[in-house]
């Protein structure tokens, strides 16, 4: 019976974990910028205009449409009570087009203000004076924010991904990737796979046994890959170079 606690115990870490882990991927994606940046509740009050232009990408032109919006804060840090926001294509504005952005309507934002820097890279953009502007950088429609989704993914494919840590404990070291976080995260992770091997050839008698062992290695596996999570601000999270 005291077994079956144990399982049950560590099937449910590995159900929350993860879940856990990612409530802290949006504050951490603000640290990859200085610009003051706000997460917060608002209604929108007017839609003030749009504006499209071309840019070049490595895939080729595309229109880039610019949608600004005055909005009401109602909860969270926000530039002042009323102000302006900046959606542009979902390339920067993550997730807007899962939301509906009718007059009145309420949403939950990601963004960062218009400051002198951004000005100089974006001034085209700025162009209603009177109000705080905050260029959205995601909106959350669903339970989660978009930043969060990926991440999520990641750590629940971890006890496959992170096998590789064999090969790349001595491959690592050369690639433009390296960090030296990364790599004890590789270490530590080749312990484990070599430990639940050993274990797994001593108990193979005991189903049991072999159960927890297995469970266990998919739980400590997502607490190790939870340490080094790219950074959703910056980071592409299709890298393979994901412990």
């Amino acid at each position: 019976m005291k077994r079956n606690y144990i399982i049950a115990a560590l099937i449910l870490g590995i159900v929350i974990f993860p879940i856990v882990v990612i409530q802290f991927t949006l504050s951490k994606s603000e640290q990859g910028t200085e610009t003051p940046q706000y997460v917060f509740k608002a209604r929108i009050l007017e839609k003030l205009g749009e504006t499209q232009t071309s840019v070049n990408t490595k895939d080729g032109v595309k229109i880039w449409r610019y949608q600004y919006f005055l909005v009401e804060t109602l909860d969270g840090s926000t530039p002042d009570t009323e102000f302006v926001i900046l959606i542009v294509n979902q390339d920067v504005t993550r997730g807007y087009s899962n939301v509906k952005l009718d007059i009145n309507q309420e949403f939950w934002g990601h963004g960062y203000i218009m400051d002198p820097d951004l000005y100089e890279h974006l001034g085209d953009e700025y162009i209603f004076f009177e109000h705080p502007q905050v260029q959205l950088y995601q909106v959350k429609g669903t339970l989660l924010w978009p930043d969060q989704i990926p991440p999520l993914k990641l750590l629940y494919q971890a006890p496959i991904a992170r096998l590789t840590a064999v090969y790349y404990l001595w491959a690592f070291p050369q690639m433009d990737e390296y960090t030296v976080r990364n790599y004890v995260a590789f270490i530590i992770q080749t312990v484990l796979i070599i430990g639940t091997i050993v274990l797994g050839i001593k108990k193979r008698e005991d189903r049991g046994t072999l159960v927890i062992i297995l469970l266990a290695f998919i739980l400590l596996t997502m607490v190790i890959s939870s340490s080094v999570l790219p950074n959703p601000y910056w980071s592409n999270y299709d890298s393979q170079y994901f412990p």
